[in-house]
């Protein structure tokens, strides 16, 4: 609430070490210190520090290892992201990592891995946003009838949707 609500990062940072103060072992205190600390370039170490002991806690939490691996990516250890969201993405295959993968791919200008990926999560969810990103990389790299096709299959449905409306 202190940091999201009351857009106050100083008290909620405290309040985060407190709570680790009083249980040392709670993985969600850590990785939404580590949220906080990601959001400053010089506490970016830090909040990989928290990821990697909230990950260490709860090995089997998605949205842990999707943080985490989206703080490599941020800090630019590709590499390092790469291999964290694609062992998420072996943990769940369902779990919606498409844009973060994607964005991972483009970083190392792998442009048909970051289309491959963007195509499942839109084939998988739908997902208006993964539509519009796949339709800028179709644009980004020249494939016009890919881009269009998109367009018009996503333009099928009720007109007030967001993807609807680029199109439009």
């Amino acid at each position: 609430v202190l940091w999201s609500y009351d857009r106050d990062p100083e008290a909620a940072a405290r309040e985060y070490r407190r709570a680790l103060e009083l249980d040392p072992d709670y993985a969600t205190a850590h990785h939404w210190y580590a949220l906080l600390l990601s959001t400053e370039v010089d506490t970016r170490d830090e909040a990989l520090e928290h990821l990697r002991k909230a990950e260490e806690l709860d090995p089997l939490s998605r949205i842990i290892k999707a943080a985490y691996g989206t703080q490599l990516l941020k800090i630019g250890r590709i590499d390092d992201g790469i291999a964290k969201i694609e062992e998420l993405r072996r943990l769940d295959p369902e779990y919606p990592s498409h844009d973060s993968m994607a964005w991972a791919y483009l970083s190392r200008q792998r442009y048909d891995d970051a289309i491959d990926v963007l195509e499942e999560g839109v084939r998988e969810d739908g997902s208006p946003k993964l539509a519009a990103y796949l339709a800028s990389l179709y644009h980004a790299t020249g494939r016009y009838d890919e881009e269009l096709a998109l367009a018009a299959e996503t333009t099928r449905g009720p007109s007030d949707t967001f993807a609807a409306s680029i199109w439009r």
